[in-house]
């Protein structure tokens, strides 16, 4: 009777508040939701939330930002570059790390500015209209340098107005920026970052002709929309340790298996 979506959990745990009171069986009973923009909306709805046995609110916008870390980074490298994991540098990592932290900022105002739309009433994907097409997650680089270069300058003052109001800081990328937008961009910043590798200038030695091959024949047999999928292959115990060690608070209802003498 119940939809896939957080607003079901959310309306499934309410019914189940009353035997969830001091018998134990919330450790049998977990429900999962996204974060999302809830704290910005509505206060009240928000706390309430938050004081419900059983339920369990994500540290981020939504469960696709808990793939975008360093380890998935590593692994994008590996995809588009066909390197090895004993090829990588850490040295690597950091750089593409810092080139996808300089575009953060535009993502975030983006963000911003569909939030605000979406406090007025809007859906949330309204702003996205401006930066891609949410059906396809696809990221347009026109679209977002317009945002960035036309449209952020006239509007930033109205959007830092609205996020001081609404206590949005500028740390808050991850608990602000829609998961998906979130975890494409991060994608899409190396992706773009890839086809020009030679133009890079690494404060490190690196063979760039050899990356520079593997790259090549790494981009002819894998598309954007595919790494946006292999990411999510595999996760980062650190990055979810918050849903491992809930998780292991739960009573498993699978018995132990059968030893055999």
């Amino acid at each position: 009777e119940y939809h896939n979506s957080c607003e079901s959990v959310i309306e499934l745990m309410q019914k189940i508040q009353s035997d969830l009171q001091g018998n134990g069986i919330e450790k049998y009973v977990l429900g999962v939701i996204d974060r999302d923009s809830r704290p910005y909306k509505d206060q009240n709805d928000w706390q309430r939330v938050q004081n419900m046995q059983g339920l369990f609110i994500l540290k981020y916008y939504s469960i696709e930002t808990y793939f975008a870390n360093r380890t998935s980074l590593a692994k994008l490298i590996c995809k588009i570059t066909y390197a090895t994991p004993q090829d990588l540098r850490e040295e690597l990592i950091d750089y593409f790390l810092a080139k996808e932290q300089e575009t953060l900022p535009t993502l975030f105002y983006i963000s911003i500015d569909a939030l605000k739309e979406h406090c007025l009433g809007k859906e949330v994907y309204q702003a996205f209209n401006i930066y891609g097409e949410e059906g396809s997650k696809v990221v347009d680089p026109n679209r977002f340098k317009r945002f960035e270069e036309t449209i952020l300058p006239n509007k930033k003052v109205e959007l830092d107005n609205f996020r001081l109001e609404t206590g949005i800081a500028l740390e808050d990328t991850k608990l602000l920026i829609k998961g998906k937008w979130y975890l494409y961009h991060f994608v899409w910043v190396f992706y773009e970052q890839s086809k020009n590798f030679n133009d890079h200038v690494f404060p490190f030695d690196i063979n760039k002709q050899l990356f520079e091959r593997k790259i090549q024949k790494g981009m002819l047999s894998v598309q954007l929309e595919q790494l946006y999928y292999a990411i999510m292959e595999e996760i980062d115990e650190t990055e979810f340790s918050d849903i491992i060690d809930k998780l292991r608070n739960l009573i498993s209802p699978i018995s132990p298996p059968l030893t055999t003498h």
